[in-house]
């Protein structure tokens, strides 16, 4: 019986122009929904944390009702480093877990798809338009 599906999402994230070692580049250069430290007016604080992560969760609509939770996508992204280099990266996971709407192998099929659209197009939403940027290059360098 299939009662719960779930599709992941790991992307290792580098911010450009990070060089080796602490601190870690502001998240917001990262994540659109963050707000950049030094814009925060800290009178005590320094106006630069030296890394920094988050959780964040969203609820996934149930296709039959979308008043009704039909899951959740949890995001993370905590801070780390490279092993070769110890360049400065964030590791973002977004972790969609679906509720098929009855317990089949085609629901469970569906469920995977919608968990699946939630991962990709919430990853696209979630972070900034600069390294939408990085990564539209890095593609055209590829082809």
């Amino acid at each position: 019986m299939i009662n719960f599906c779930e599709v992941t999402y790991v992307n290792q994230i580098e911010v450009p122009n990070s060089d080796p070692g602490p601190p870690h580049a502001d998240l917001a250069e990262v994540l659109r929904f963050m707000r950049p430290v030094a814009e925060c007016g800290f009178e005590f604080l320094p106006p630069e944390a030296e890394d920094q992560n988050v959780r964040t969760r969203f609820r996934i609509p149930a296709r039959r009702d979308p008043d009704q939770p039909g899951g959740r996508l949890f995001l993370s992204c905590e801070p780390g480093f490279r092993i070769d280099n110890q360049c400065p990266v964030f590791l973002l996971n977004l972790s969609a877990h679906v509720l098929p709407d009855e317990p089949s192998l085609d629901s469970a099929w569906e469920a995977l798809d919608i968990g699946h659209d939630w991962v990709v197009k919430g990853f696209r939403d979630v972070t900034t338009e600069r390294m939408h940027a990085v990564w539209d290059e890095i593609e055209e360098e590829r082809a």
